[in-house]
C-alpha cells in the first residue's frame, strides 16, 4: 500500500506545480517570451559530444567496478573544462576583446 501513497503523493505534487501557478496568476502579470536563437551545428555537436563522453568513458573504464576518481578525471573533468573554456571564449568574443 506503500507504494499507491507514493505514487499519489508524486502526483499530487505535480499537479500543485502545474496547475496551482495557472490558477493563481493575473493576466497583466504575463510577460511576452522572445523565441530564442537556434542553436548553432558546432553547439549541437558540442552537447552531442559533452553526452557521449562520459557515457563512452563510464564504458570503458567502469568506475563502479574500478578506480571512480579515474573516471572524474578523463570522463567528466574534461567536458567540465571544455564547456568552461567555450563560456570564457564566448565572454570575450561578445566583449570584443
Amino acid at each position: 500500500m506503500s507504494g499507491f501513497q507514493e505514487i499519489l503523493i508524486i502526483a499530487l505534487i505535480l499537479l500543485a506545480i502545474l496547475y496551482l501557478p495557472r490558477r493563481t496568476r493575473d493576466a497583466r502579470s504575463i510577460r511576452r517570451i522572445r523565441p530564442q536563437k537556434d542553436l548553432s551545428p558546432g553547439i549541437r555537436m558540442a552537447l552531442v559530444a559533452s553526452l557521449i563522453w562520459p557515457m563512452v568513458s563510464a564504458w570503458f573504464l567502469r568506475p563502479w567496478e574500478e578506480d571512480p576518481i579515474r573516471f572524474l578525471y578523463l570522463g567528466l573533468v574534461p567536458v567540465a573544462l571544455g564547456w568552461a573554456f567555450w563560456w570564457v571564449a564566448s565572454g570575450y568574443r561578445k566583449k570584443g576583446r
